[in-house]
């Protein structure tokens, strides 16, 4: 995996401080122990972790380079297994987490195994009829990115336990509802899988919209409330008809 460097490293005021408060050798020396370690924490995916074992390999005087990048902010000292060890600051805030890149890496095999299994696809797009089980938008399957746009969602998140590739499991949603619902279940996030092909409708004025028989039409709603112009078709204005003339019967006067 990749260590992110922001490109503005070289004028991060917490590097301006450690070029100022020691020796130019002593801080370029920390820097070069500080990009070692960011690469083989990302290689390694420790979130930042850096113990002994793996400093000392890189130069003799670690512990007085890791103190210097300790006092400015580039590193702190954290307890794991009840021993302490060096931890990039922030390391997850500019850098994907463990947890993260594994849950990734499954998500990407699962898509993978989705796509693969032409029968499943159609199944889903059969029992769903183009409807997002969310919120009950018609969806778009040429759209890749509005937030009608059609999209796969697992209703039992990619990463918990029982998520499997199988029509239970495998909705067809919008990508605002499934933007919306990220990796949580639909009660984590608040929403309500709807009955297949359930057709986008407001939810009936003094009823929950959670309540609601229908779903919401909203793209991206879940199981919010009002309909949305990709759930109503364009009105279709009446046809004029010509009004029938009406005709007095003539009557011929005697003179």
């Amino acid at each position: 995996m990749w260590m992110k460097v922001d490109d503005k490293l070289h004028d991060h005021p917490k590097v301006q401080r450690l070029l100022e408060r020691y020796d130019e050798t002593d801080a370029l020396a920390a820097m070069g122990l500080w990009v070692l370690s960011g690469s083989w924490s990302g290689d390694h995916m420790s979130d930042g972790v850096m113990t002994p074992y793996i400093l000392k390999r890189w130069h003799s005087e670690w512990k007085r380079l890791a103190a210097m990048l300790v006092e400015v902010g580039l590193w702190e000292v954290v307890d794991v297994d009840d021993r302490s060890v060096h931890q990039f600051h922030d390391w997850t805030h500019y850098n994907d987490s463990k947890a993260k890149i594994m849950a990734d890496r499954i998500a990407r095999q699962l898509r993978k195994e989705l796509f693969a299994d032409p029968d499943l696809i159609k199944a889903i797009r059969a029992r769903d009829g183009d409807r997002c089980r969310y919120c009950g938008c018609l969806v778009r399957w040429g759209n890749q990115r509005g937030p009608s746009g059609a999209t796969y969602d697992h209703v039992i998140p990619v990463g918990r336990p029982g998520c499997t590739n199988t029509l239970k499991n495998v909705v067809t949603a919008c990508r605002g509802c499934n933007a919306r619902k990220k990796d949580m279940t639909p009660d984590e996030a608040g929403m309500r899988l709807l009955r297949p092909g359930t057709l986008g409708a407001p939810a009936p004025e003094g009823l929950n919209p959670s309540d609601s028989p229908s779903g919401s039409g909203l793209v991206g709603s879940g199981a919010g409330s009002g309909p949305s112009p990709d759930s109503i078709p364009d009105p279709i204005p009446p046809k004029k008809t010509r009004k029938a003339a009406t005709t007095q019967p003539r009557t011929r006067s005697k003179a």
